[in-house]
């Protein structure tokens, strides 16, 4: 569903190490929350996200993709999908969906533990 190391979006090459520093790639949970809500139960929002994927994240506060125009890469150009399952599938399987954002969004937004030892 994300993105890997290197991979070609829209025709353009991007790495990783790009979307870690590039806000539009993130998502945060508060979205993730508000974008299952609205695609479980809001049909005219369903409709904005097949037609355009950022303009749908921007309506719901996703700021970066409310700055950017449907030539840019972010989070929204691995969400567009030609046909969304049910609102009743989406709801059946939240958790799960969920899950995998952060999943996914944890690969570019490694977690990096750094421990210094106290002298003395």
């Amino acid at each position: 569903m994300m993105f890997e190391s290197s991979e070609q979006i829209s025709g353009k090459s991007f790495q990783s190490s790009d979307a870690v520093s590039n806000p539009a790639f993130g998502i945060s949970e508060e979205i993730v929350d508000k974008l299952l809500d609205k695609l479980s139960s809001d049909d005219e929002f369903r409709a904005v996200f097949l037609r355009s994927t950022r303009e749908a994240l921007a309506s719901i506060g996703h700021e970066a993709a409310a700055s950017a125009s449907d030539r840019d890469n972010g989070i929204w150009v691995s969400f567009k999908r030609e046909k969304l399952a049910s609102r009743e599938t989406i709801l059946e399987t939240r958790n799960k969906i969920r899950m995998d954002l952060h999943t996914a969004m944890a690969k570019l937004h490694p977690i990096t533990l750094n421990i210094a030892k106290k002298s003395g």
